[in-house]
């Protein structure tokens, strides 16, 4: 049976965590536009004020994980090497325009939703706690899709509904419950800040 610890190897060490406050934020729809990851020559378009959002809680101290579904890897369509380059890519025009760059990805390549990992299923969350020692209760997820809402409540985060999915693909957010929602990951941050009682 497949379990949280089942994509470990391909999981590097969280590096640079010292017990910070920690932020989910989903990749697709809501830091960057949604896209094909094979083309070699592509470039990440980021969505706007999510760079400057990056940027504002890393100011103000906090630790970023990416929680992402990859599912092109297990159809063949890209490997993980690639994977790899453009949350590489990512990081770095958000450091070039910010000076900040997210801590962590974590990614499932799986289509299955069996996969503990695959969202709405918690697991890329439940290592992350394991991993850091995290008190999950007290971390935020941010995403866009009712995907990372169900995977945030069903261990007992925050949730921030970014509501960004009608620039970046056909149709609407399926019906979900998240404890907020914001119009992009800028507003989102700021309505982190304020809930955890952070002056900006």
């Amino acid at each position: 049976m497949a379990n949280i610890w089942d994509h470990y190897s391909s999981a590097q060490d969280f590096v640079g965590y010292k017990g910070q406050q920690v932020g989910f934020l989903d990749r697709d729809g809501t830091i960057c536009h949604e896209q094909p990851i094979s083309r070699a020559g592509e470039q990440v378009a980021l969505i706007e004020g999510s760079a400057e959002g990056v940027a504002l809680l890393k100011h103000h101290g906090y630790y970023l994980i990416v929680i992402t579904n990859q599912p092109r890897i297990s159809r063949g369509e890209a490997d993980e090497g690639r994977l790899r380059e453009i949350n590489d890519a990512l990081s770095g025009q958000i450091e070039t325009l910010t000076g900040e760059r997210i801590d962590h990805f974590l990614y499932c390549p799986h289509e299955d939703n069996a996969c503990p990992w695959r969202k709405p299923n918690p697991g890329m969350l439940q290592f992350a706690a394991l991993r850091l020692g995290l008190d999950i209760t007290r971390t935020t997820v941010v995403g866009d899709s009712h995907k990372d809402i169900l995977a945030g409540q069903a261990v007992g985060a925050r949730t921030i509904q970014v509501l960004t999915r009608n620039l970046v693909s056909d149709g609407t957010p399926k019906p979900c419950q998240p404890n907020h929602t914001a119009p992009d990951l800028l507003a989102a941050a700021h309505l982190i800040l304020r809930l955890d009682h952070i002056s900006v």
